[in-house]
């Protein structure tokens, strides 16, 4: 065989392949190089932004630091829209001090790039691994704001767009009383956190302030009380002078709001004081009142007997009606009524004897009326037992509760029922529409008038009382109708909605006493009207 082989070609072919290899491994370490070098390049730009950071609810990814700057500044320098019901309001945030701290925030966020260190975050940039996304929050230290200015900017609005309610008034002319009107405020203690927020929100800049409705006002006791002034500054009568002196006293009874014009003051006892002696004679009673006892009870109340009252106090003297008499003060005592008093039984006639006692001392002033030594009390005494009766007979309450075991509920209803049967026409009944009824016990002597009641209507009950005191005499054509006008404001302010607008007609001058039937089997004093109806009615004027 002939074989023909090129022994010098051989090794020339291999290394020829072996300058290829070399020259494409040159090749690509000069790509990788460059490519590193473009990675490198390109990761520096991203070093120098802003990392994934979230800073005040504001994405600064990418960004360089004056774009972030102007980022947060562009959102946060933003107004405020304030909105006062329908009314809006811009609100520069400058203007109440509002500085955001942007080279803080900022730099907080820059640090959090440069903690990591250049080479381990461009490794991490190599290999394509994602970054962890950071939030900063808008926190009160990276802020400053004014409270004050704030304040100042929300009085401003208050000044500009409070409507405040307007107060209820009186019409003199008719008693009656108007409804005040409606009003709105601003709450600038609850609107200020509301701001606040808003400060710290890029986006959703709006504020609704916190506003207040008010309710029209009602007219109150203050209102009856401004009016009842007004009338007697419009009769130029002195209520709280030298010769003249009136005290009136009211009380809401669903609410306990009184009205005490003129108070401490002591007057005469007059026949008003047999509503004290009515208290202590059920206070007295173990059983219900016989015939005989309600026969007494019954002229006392409704036909200001003071013969039978001193029959009364005779029961609750054990015969004795000096006894009797102390009795009632006692009783008063246990019932807080520091001012009332009975230490005489009532005259008669001129010729009744006089018992030598002495008066006492109390907290009212027993000096400027001239009072009756022997009984004196104040409006706010008998306003107060008033409304305990009431109480004790409406909710088992009041007296009850003042002296347990000793009334009931069904003596006080009868106290109520037999002081409602006592019908003059006169002094608070004239202030009330015909039919209302009135539990009320009145009195006068030559210098003093007054008169005592629980007044029922559609708009609620009330106590009301009124003592008037002249020096020497007291003119009951005169001074009635001004306690006939004051029951009768009083009245419309409870009844609003259906006020008596004008005086009632009363067809005489004088008050009506009675005479009653002597038969106390007639009598029922859970229907005192039954009996009161066979009454002989006769004009009695005052001195």
């Amino acid at each position: 065989m002939n074989y023909n082989y090129n022994y010098y070609a051989l090794p020339r072919q291999r290394a020829g392949k072996g300058i290829w290899l070399e020259a494409g491994s040159l090749l690509l370490l000069i790509a990788a190089f460059f490519i590193f070098v473009k990675e490198l390049v390109d990761f520096s730009q991203i070093h120098e932004a802003m990392p994934d950071v979230t800073v005040a609810q504001i994405p600064l990814y990418g960004m360089t630091r004056p774009e972030a700057v102007a980022a947060l500044e562009r959102a946060y320098a933003a107004p405020l829209e304030v909105l006062y019901q329908d009314n809006v309001i811009v609100l520069d945030p400058a203007s109440i001090g509002f500085r955001l701290n942007t080279e803080a925030l900022i730099s907080r966020a820059e640090s959090m790039s440069a903690a990591k260190g250049f080479w381990p975050a461009f490794w991490d940039y190599l290999w394509r691994r994602p970054s962890t996304a950071v939030t900063l929050d808008l926190e009160s230290e990276y802020y400053q704001y004014i409270p004050s200015q704030l304040h100042a900017f929300l009085e401003d609005i208050a000044a500009r767009y409070d409507s405040p309610p307007t107060p209820a008034s009186y019409d003199l002319a008719t008693m009656s009383f108007r409804m005040g009107t409606p009003g709105h405020t601003l709450d600038i203690e609850a609107s200020i956190p509301l701001i606040e927020e808003a400060l710290q929100r890029p986006t959703d800049r709006r504020v609704e302030l916190v506003v207040n409705e008010t309710d029209a006002p009602r007219p109150d006791m203050e209102t009856l009380e401004a009016l009842i002034l007004d009338y007697f500054d419009e009769l130029e009568f002195n209520y709280d002078g030298r010769h003249t002196i009136a005290s009136i006293f009211i009380m809401d009874l669903q609410t306990g709001q009184e009205l005490n014009l003129n108070p401490g003051i002591a007057y005469a006892g007059m026949s008003i004081i047999k509503i004290p002696i009515l208290t202590a004679m059920y206070r007295y009673l173990n059983n219900a009142p016989n015939l005989e006892q309600a026969r007494l009870i019954a002229q006392t109340m409704i036909c200001s007997g003071n013969f039978t009252a001193n029959l009364l106090l005779a029961e609750v003297g054990h015969g004795d009606q000096l006894a009797g008499a102390n009795y009632v003060t006692d009783t008063m005592r246990q019932l807080g009524l520091e001012n009332t008093f009975l230490i005489h039984p009532l005259f008669v006639t001129e010729d009744d004897p006089i018992y030598p006692v002495t008066t006492p001392t109390i907290p009212a002033d027993q000096q400027r009326t001239q009072p009756d030594p022997f009984s004196q009390t104040t409006p706010e005494d008998i306003g107060t037992l008033l409304a305990m009766i009431y109480d004790c007979a409406m909710h088992g309450g009041g007296l009850m509760a003042a002296l347990p075991g000793e009334i009931d509920q069904i003596e006080c209803r009868q106290m109520l029922e037999v002081m409602s049967g006592n019908h003059i026409g006169v002094l608070i009944e004239a202030g009330v529409p015909e039919g209302t009824r009135v539990s009320h016990k009145h009195g006068w002597i030559s210098d003093t008038h007054g008169d005592a009641g629980i007044v029922y209507t559609p708009g609620g009950d009330y106590v009301i009382v009124m003592f008037f005191y002249n020096e020497g005499h007291l003119n009951y054509l005169e001074y009635w109708p001004i306690m006939a006008e004051i029951s009768r404001a009083t009245y419309n302010l409870f009844n609003m909605d259906n006020p008596l607008l004008f005086p009632r007609e009363v067809e005489t001058a004088t008050a009506e006493e009675c005479d009653l039937p002597d038969d106390p089997a007639l009598i029922d004093l859970n229907d005192i009207d039954s009996y009161r109806r066979n009454a002989t009615p006769t004009p009695e004027t005052p001195e």
